[in-house]
């Protein structure tokens, strides 16, 4: 699968505000559909996406879709690009249907400069519809110009009525005050804007196409072949939106879900990714409607945006990927730590967010087989950890949350920044809180915020090692350990046998969250207290196991009942890191039946409405949409995220692990195909061949080289055959853990049978 460059990106929905336009970032110039309705007597330009259902969405646009409401009419817009040139772009309108009469339904599409979302703020627009000598059989032409950019769109029909006009906006009050029956009007000399307008009663479908060249005459005759081609191009973008994420596996149910998720996940990345003028930037923001309406056009915030480069690394957007981190990263603060918050309007410095951040960027690596990332990020990363130790030290070798004496962000200074630092604003676990003396940490040490530092540490000591910083590996292995004993020592309620907050004067906070199972993921706890986190909590049905997903409280708890914001619903990012925390303790069948859940919740609302929300409601009918919650939301993804990672992932415990699911993954780099049957793993790595494993669900450490083929199987009590086909010609030498064991070549396939044995094995097919 090959993913966009930035030259494929010219043309996309760039602008957070208007998701009906598409936007060309070299020149400026932007393609915008409205709407008239003559019933309600006003346009719908559809901003701040009022009325739209976000389709399907790749993630260089090289094909759109999008239904409008206009009343109670529909709309169906679709954009798509050839292939083979990046400054063309192919549109068609189709009314789906009309509840008033047609003849006073109309699209409007415009040509104008992006102000907001392109680069060249002082292009000179000069729009002018015309028919060009020589081409007097031609379809209409609108000929626009930014600076040496010249565009050339043309439409199928020929639009009724088209001028230019001082704005859109000056076109859309004409036609409100005036009715579709335009008035004789003074053109303005250089107008800002040239409106198209479609009337719906004759036809149902409108086609256009747009070119840009540095010449209006190439401009032109590109704009007239590819609409000669309209139908075609769109249609094969269709084909391909729908097939990019399928392999052979995708022809089982499971397999087919996988695929799904993943088409789920583009598109809810591909929608809230925008392009950032001030910062000349492509970037994955959490919701464009908030960047666009409350954040002044762009918005940074720390984890949403890491968690997006994660999904974006999911799907092999090394470009996309790095963009995110590097929107991120390169917010680092003067004293160390990475903001919560940046934006057009207000910068939030004086708090930074959860510690994820370096395992994000080992994650991102580990997907896209990109080693440059931990060498372009540590230096940024490990003063940003040393800033936790420094600025939010609760003793006893711990941290919690804070806020500092630096910059003007809302609620700087307070309690309530404090609060936010951890973005579970309004958790229950928070109820009582107040600032210490020196009025910089909270007087409750959470739990959570220090097993991601134990796991920042762990996965920093990790990167030091393979940058060669011998002695900062050394030294952040040490710190790891130390802080993982004092989580152990100091939180662990033994009465409850669950890791909790705990107050400064040493009693325990009594609301329990997911937070509390965060040591899974940094490996912190003993056996018994892995089983004591799951068996007696995580699985409680009265608990965290009563809902589709995690809840943010336990369902027990009072809070629960208000459903309000952080209390009493699901939060994508709290399933994902447990998610990831079952794994690493062998809780495998838990960490399936989460994720089953977790995607069966999302794709329920997915399926019927096409929304991504914030959070869900604790009850599978419950009801999902609120009010104080966007459903359009970037971290949504991490739910069917999820289905993905049982297929495969990469982490530093497991390496390389395929299984218990099913699908096509990206790992280290490579797209694998990921196939598991009752006690059967077959695995089609990318360079060709099969690795079979019978008698188990999954595979660890794997590896598949030229002269090696090698796993880690589980223990088992049956006997385990691991076949290679087509074995390499050759002499193959099979290993067990290193010892020498006989190997069977039968036809093309090689096999190694392990014995029933209480422990993992790693098993190696050498080539000699």
């Amino acid at each position: 699968m090959v993913r966009p460059s930035s030259v494929a990106r010219r043309w996309g929905t760039w602008h957070p505000g208007y998701p009906t336009a598409l936007s060309d970032v070299s020149s400026g110039l932007q393609l915008r559909l409205a709407a008239y309705s003559g019933r309600a007597g006003a346009v719908i330009d559809f901003a701040g996406a009022a009325g739209v259902v976000f389709g399907t969405h790749r993630l260089d646009s090289g094909y759109v879709e999008l239904d409008l409401a206009v009343g109670d009419s529909r709309f169906r817009l679709e954009w798509a690009k050839p292939t083979d040139d990046p400054t063309v772009v192919i549109g068609r309108t189709t009314l789906v249907e009309a509840a008033e009469l047609k003849l006073r339904l109309w699209s409007l599409l415009i040509v104008e400069v992006d102000r907001a979302a392109g680069r060249l703020a002082d292009a000179a627009l000069a729009p002018v519809p015309a028919r060009p000598a020589g081409f007097d059989e031609a379809p209409l032409l609108i000929q626009a110009r930014a600076r040496s950019e010249h565009l050339a769109l043309v439409t199928d029909p020929e639009p009724p009525i088209c001028g230019g006009y001082a704005s859109a906006t000056d076109a859309f009050d004409e036609l409100e005050r005036e009715g579709y029956v335009p008035p004789a009007r003074d053109v303005p000399s250089t107008p800002g804007a040239a409106v198209a307008r479609f009337n719906h009663e004759a036809v149902s479908v409108v086609r256009f196409a747009a070119a840009l060249a540095t010449d209006p005459e190439t401009a032109a005759t590109k704009a007239r072949m590819a609409l000669a081609e309209a139908d075609g191009t769109i249609d094969a973008a269709v084909s391909v939106s729908r097939t990019e994420h399928e392999g052979p596996e995708s022809r089982n149910h499971d397999g087919r879900a996988v695929a799904r998720s993943a088409e789920a996940i583009r598109d809810v990345v591909a929608w809230n990714t925008c392009y950032d003028p001030e910062n000349v930037r492509w970037y994955t923001g959490p919701s464009r409607r908030w960047a666009a309406a409350k954040f002044g056009g762009w918005l940074v915030w720390q984890t949403d945006v890491l968690y997006n480069a994660l999904l974006a690394a999911t799907l092999g957007d090394a470009e996309l990927t790095t963009a995110n981190l590097d929107a991120v990263l390169h917010g680092a603060q003067p004293a160390g730590n990475l903001p919560c918050l940046l934006s057009q309007r207000s910068e939030w410095v004086d708090r930074a967010h959860p510690p994820i951040a370096a395992w994000v960027v080992w994650s991102c690596a580990a997907r896209l087989g990109d080693r440059s990332l931990p060498a372009r990020h540590f230096d940024t990363l490990l003063r940003a950890h040393r800033w936790w130790d420094d600025a939010r030290s609760a003793g006893a070798g711990l941290v919690t949350y804070g806020t500092s004496p630096t910059g003007r962000g809302l609620y700087a200074g307070t309690e309530l920044a404090a609060r936010n630092e951890s973005s579970m604003d309004n958790s229950p676990m928070f109820d009582g809180v107040s600032l210490t003396d020196d009025a910089r940490v909270l007087n409750m040490t959470e739990v959570g915020v220090n097993a991601l530092h134990v796991l920042d540490a762990e996965v920093l000591a990790s990167m030091a090692r393979e940058l060669g910083r011998t002695e900062e590996a050394e030294a952040l292995t040490a710190a790891a350990e130390a802080r993982a004993e004092a989580v152990r020592l100091h939180l662990w309620d033994p009465q409850r046998r669950v890791f909790a907050g705990r107050w400064r004067d040493g009693g325990f906070v009594e609301s329990l969250t997911p937070t509390s199972f965060f040591p899974l993921l940094a490996g912190i706890p003993d056996p018994d207290q892995a089983r004591a986190l799951v068996d007696e909590h995580i699985r409680d049905p009265a608990a965290f196991w009563g809902a589709p997903a995690l809840p943010a409280n336990a369902l027990y708890e009072p809070a629960t009942n208000e459903r309000s914001y952080w209390r009493g619903r699901v939060w994508p990012p709290l399933s994902y890191l447990v998610h990831v925390g079952l794994h690493r303790s062998g809780q495998r069948t838990t960490a399936a039946e989460l994720a089953h859940g977790a995607s069966e919740l999302f794709h329920r609302l997915w399926r019927n409405d096409r929304v991504a929300l914030e959070s869900y409601h604790i009850a599978a009918d419950g009801q999902h949409r609120h009010p104080d919650v966007d459903d359009f939301y970037g971290w949504a993804a991490l739910l069917p995220l999820l289905a993905l990672l049982e297929a495969g992932d990469v982490t530093p415990w497991d390496g390389v692990r395929v299984g218990p699911g099913t699908g096509e993954v990206l790992l280290d780099g490579r797209w694998w195909g990921v196939a598991t049957d009752r006690d059967l793993v077959r695995l089609r790595p990318p360079g060709g061949g099969e690795l079979r494993a019978e008698g188990v669900r999954y595979l660890t450490h794997v590896r598949i080289e030229a002269r090696v083929v090698a796993a880690t199987v589980p223990a088992a009590t049956v006997p385990i055959r691991v076949t290679w086909s087509p074995a390499p010609l050759g002499v193959l030498a099979g290993l067990v853990d290193g010892v020498a064991t006989n190997i069977e070549t039968v036809d093309d396939a090689a096999t190694l049978v392990i014995p029933p044995r209480p422990e993992p094995a790693h098993v190696e097919l050498v080539r000699a």
